[in-house]
């Protein structure tokens, strides 16, 4: 890319590289965006600071809002699902399924989450990342209030496709796209602090989960899960910008955009 033949080889390389995507009159200008970029990321800062420099430039409203996402990512659920899945697919406790039946519907668990991310490592830049985040909370909410009402009702059966199809929505959008997200908006030190932030979401809900299934039961406990997708569909609707198509070096100007803005930047990109 150019930003690669920039950091890495010369600017007469990157200069000819970039000659092949813009006309000539933007060049000079992609080159200066890349300068910039270049001297944010060999910053001499280390250690606290340079996490501490991530809220005080212009990677501030970037690094809360990706880390906020990061947090959403895990308070879904999807991670007790995991731990629920074995029961899950036990069925009715009267009438349990053959050990057969239960060994091939775990199987089949871990090969939708594996044809599903090479789904949408596929579609990612067909729909793009944004619209991915949206639909697929979107999704989640919807199959995760389905599943609260089947567990509740203690429709076995109806609970297993409501879990594979949940699986399959989380697989295919908000679960591989975050880390595509994080790593086109931050540097490295704001990917590190955001993928913390994901890891300790996790660590958060599986410590609580006992507990709510204790006090609420599992279907009230997916209703609480639900509810933080919707907020998710919520957040990133209004808050998350569109990455698709735009470079790397104009990307964090994303963030400090109104809607239209975003959207005429985009329609400028095609046009270029």
């Amino acid at each position: 890319t150019p930003t690669y033949l920039y950091f890495y080889v010369s600017e007469h390389a990157s200069k000819e590289s970039l000659r092949i995507i813009y006309k000539e009159e933007f060049i000079q200008n992609k080159i200066e965006h890349l300068e910039n970029e270049k001297r944010q990321y060999t910053s001499t800062e280390t250690g606290f600071s340079l996490f501490s420099s991530l809220f005080k430039g212009k990677f501030r409203r970037a690094a809360i809002l990706t880390i906020i996402l990061a947090q959403l990512h895990q308070y879904n659920g999807v991670h007790c699902f995991s731990y629920y899945a074995k029961s899950l697919v036990q069925g009715d406790p009267n009438r349990p399924f053959g050990m057969t039946t239960v060994v091939t519907l775990t199987i089949l668990i871990s090969v939708i989450k594996a044809l599903s991310a090479w789904v949408s490592s596929a579609i990612v830049d067909v729909f793009g990342r944004r619209s991915l985040f949206v639909l697929g909370f979107a999704g989640c909410f919807l199959l995760e209030v389905t599943l609260g009402v089947f567990s509740y009702a203690k429709l076995y059966a109806y609970s297993i496709m409501n879990l594979y199809m949940y699986l399959l929505v989380y697989t295919t959008t908000i679960g591989p796209v975050l880390f595509t997200y994080v790593s086109e908006v931050l540097p490295e030190a704001g990917v590190t602090l955001a993928l913390l932030a994901h890891w300790f979401g996790f660590f958060l809900v599986i410590q609580v989960f006992p507990f709510l299934e204790a006090g609420l039961g599992l279907s009230g406990t997916f209703f609480v899960f639900s509810s933080f997708c919707l907020l998710g569909f919520i957040f990133c609707y209004l808050y998350i910008p569109e990455t698709k198509g735009v470079p790397r070096d104009e990307i964090l100007s994303l963030f400090s955009q109104t809607k239209s803005d975003q959207i005429e930047l985009l329609d400028r990109k095609t046009q270029e």
